[in-house]
């Protein structure tokens, strides 16, 4: 290892702050160098080169030094949901329940959205935990007792797809926490044996959670756009093409949740799905 390493020690380098500390130490050296010397722009080499060399070195670590650990995943993070009863259909029927309450959402903004008999606002409700249709458009009431609700919070919205949907195994964990050893040794797993990656991962596994995903993404968007319509008044609805560009995006963003949620569905057992629609 080269001297000028050694004598920087980068094992005191931890973090950018210790890194611009040095960096200010260093200069300072230099500067009080500088005015030391009688004649203008002299240096000691024997002091200067040695700082010179340090600066170098300091450079290029400022720039690779993060500040913060990097963080990869490539499994799911736990939801926290109840997989005691997972593929049965006592977990699927929330489910199957959700995608037909989006349905309905979808209806109402396809059947008043353009007329806006009624203002939507009064008609579809999101609060921070979930978005609600009430059940009667002319009650005089305001009690939610037999709305339709969705969950509006992506942990809890994927709760319900975790319930019902086949876990990470064991050889998909291990595939993933040591990908490194895997692809150096071919995925050698011992003499006589077939290598790891032989035999597929549960497939069914990882094409249920690209739906989830894709299906929380899309109702994301939605309820983006709704907040913007939420924020829009009624006479700037009436003289904009933007309201009903937005009511079109709306109606676009939760047929792309059912498109996704159908796609999860056609992975279950089709009687299952039939028993609990």
């Amino acid at each position: 290892m080269p001297t000028a390493i050694q004598a920087w020690n980068l094992m005191e380098a931890r973090s950018i702050n210790s890194v611009i500390t040095r960096t200010n130490t260093i200069k300072a050296t230099c500067s009080t160098s500088n005015q030391s010397d009688e004649v203008p722009f002299k240096r000691d080499r024997r002091i200067n080169s040695s700082l010179r060399r340090q600066l170098l070195l300091l450079s290029p670590l400022s720039l690779i030094l993060p500040s913060f650990p990097a963080v990869a995943r490539n499994l799911p993070v736990s939801t926290g949901a109840d997989t005691s009863r997972i593929g049965t259909r006592s977990t699927l029927l929330p489910l199957v329940t959700m995608r037909t309450n989006i349905a309905l959402i979808r209806q109402t903004l396809q059947e008043q959205g353009r007329n806006e008999v009624i203002p939507l606002d009064d008609v579809i409700v999101k609060t921070k935990t979930a978005l609600m249709l009430k059940p009667s458009k002319n009650t005089d009431n305001n009690n939610d007792e037999g709305a339709i609700t969705i969950p509006t919070r992506e942990e809890e919205f994927k709760r319900y797809f975790d319930a019902y949907s086949d876990q990470i195994s064991y050889k998909q964990k291990f595939l993933d926490q040591n990908a490194f050893l895997v692809y150096y040794t071919n995925g050698f797993d011992g003499p006589g044996r077939d290598k790891l990656e032989k035999h597929p991962v549960n497939e069914r596994q990882t094409l249920q959670f690209g739906a989830r995903n894709e299906a929380w993404i899309s109702l994301d968007n939605f309820l983006s756009e709704f907040d913007f319509y939420s924020t829009t008044t009624s006479t700037s609805r009436s003289t904009s093409n933007d309201s009903q560009e937005s009511i079109d995006d709306m109606i676009k963003y939760l047929s792309d949740t059912i498109q996704a949620m159908d796609r999860y569905f056609n992975l279950a057992p089709v009687e299952d799905v039939e028993a609990v629609q």
